[in-house]
């Protein structure tokens, strides 16, 4: 222990004497994070200017399509077009062609009617509705296209529920009209002349005044996670200031080996799993040191800036063993870098290189649920998407561990084989060296 302290120590020295280095590492996350949440948040304000088009599967052909899309289309800014097949319109929404998918299932107008014909009948009775109307258990089902933000998604929403009410009121009024004749050549057919009165002073119409038609936002089941800016932007930019950590430790390994350093060391009595260890745990305190400061930035910064706060939540356990997963990743792939480059230019050159295109293809700059299927797929390889995947799965969905252990799992083996690689090339390099 005293062998490891020692090392640690000596580590932390070494980064604190490269002060310029350590305040990149520090302000080049902040920066990012700052920025790009801004440009992004302000985007999905500024989104609710543009012209919306929607798609609209009618499978019941009831008459219902026809009225929300007059509903939609009453607003300049929304244009309504009917597609035949809901497989097809996903795919369209997906694309980008269409920002939204509503589809009107077979059976509705049947189902409605239904409820409908129980509702006039409690209405024209007169009695006292000591219940509620049993719901025909049917709905309309909005699917949207990932990128959409919330404003449009609660507006389209709304006015579907609005045209539906409005369809269903129309519908339960020609019943009771309909019903209402019935009972009329009823009583004139027994000979009274008087047509039966409606006591409009029912208490608590609430009960009956339920929709038989909900309108329900449905997933397609594609694993995307949809995020507010903040959310993606500060687990993302924060664990790509962590992965940049390679920077720093590579080239310390670097110089270790080319001063000869490494290999004094290694003839004193310490053996190499305690040097590795004493690396590792120096650069990973660094690392928990910057994910720190971009939180706190989200949490109290942004939100000075016309931003929601950053939400933490309380899956205190689940976002450690992330974090530490992703810790792992970072530093072992900095052993690696240092251990197999030749020079501290290869270093320099591939390292921020290589996390620059882990974080592109993982979703760090460009959400995984804004990028085409190919990409989507991509993402998939990155240790850097299987970290953020983590990090999305707790700020988004408040997820248990349970839930995050894969994507743990994939970190630590990621961190496992660049280890292993590490040290088989370090054994061959000192085996060459003793030569």
């Amino acid at each position: 222990m005293v062998k490891l302290i020692a090392i640690i120590n000596k580590e932390l020295l070494i980064l604190w004497r490269d002060r310029v280095g350590l305040l990149i590492l520090f302000v080049m996350p902040a920066v990012l994070v700052l920025v790009i949440t801004l440009v992004q948040d302000n985007t999905q304000k500024l989104m609710g200017d543009r012209n919306w088009r929607i798609c609209l599967v009618d499978e019941d052909q009831s008459g219902l399509g026809d009225y929300i899309a007059d509903v939609l289309q009453s607003s300049s800014r929304i244009i309504v077009n009917h597609g035949n097949n809901r497989e097809q319109a996903w795919e369209e929404v997906k694309s980008g062609e269409f920002q939204a998918e509503i589809i009107i299932f077979k059976g509705t107008l049947e189902k409605l009617r239904k409820g409908l014909r129980h509702k006039s009948r409690i209405i024209l009775s007169g009695e006292k509705p000591e219940f509620s109307v049993p719901i025909a258990g049917t709905e309309i089902g909005i699917l949207f296209e990932p990128s959409v933000g919330g404003g449009f998604r609660s507006a389209i929403t709304g006015n579907v529920r609005l045209a539906v009410m409005g369809w269903e009121t129309e519908t339960l009024m020609r019943e009771v009209v309909k019903k209402l004749f019935e009972l009329r050549a009823q009583r004139v057919g027994e000979g009274a002349w008087v047509t039966p009165g409606i006591d409009m002073s029912l208490p608590d119409l609430s009960k009956i005044g339920v929709p038989l038609i909900q309108v329900v936002e449905q997933k397609q089941g594609i694993g995307l996670l949809m995020p507010t800016a903040v959310q993606q932007n500060v687990p993302a930019w924060a664990m790509f200031g962590i992965f940049f950590i390679v920077v720093p430790l590579a080239g310390s390994l670097l110089r270790e080996r080319q001063n000869g350093t490494l290999a004094r060391m290694l003839v004193l009595p310490v053996s190499y799993s305690v040097l590795l260890i004493g690396k590792l745990i120096a650069f990973g305190l660094v690392c928990l040191c910057q994910f720190g400061l971009i939180v706190a930035l989200g949490r109290w910064l942004l939100p000075l800036m016309g931003t929601d706060p950053f939400v933490f939540g309380e899956q205190y356990l689940t976002i450690s063993v992330v974090l530490i997963s992703v810790i792992c990743a970072a530093t072992s792939y900095g052993v690696l870098l240092g251990s197999v480059a030749k020079s501290y230019e290869q270093a320099l050159m591939f390292g921020p290189i290589s996390v620059v295109i882990a974080a592109a293809i993982g979703g760090v700059m460009v959400p995984v649920y804004a990028m085409p299927p190919l990409m989507r797929e991509l993402s998939n390889i990155s240790p850097l998407g299987w970290g953020l995947k983590g990090f999305l799965k707790i700020f988004v969905q408040n997820a248990e561990i349970n839930c995050v252990l894969a994507e743990a799992l994939l970190l630590l083996g990621f961190a496992f084989f660049c280890l292993g690689l590490a040290r088989l090339s370090l054994e061959r390099q000192m085996r060459a060296g003793m030569a």
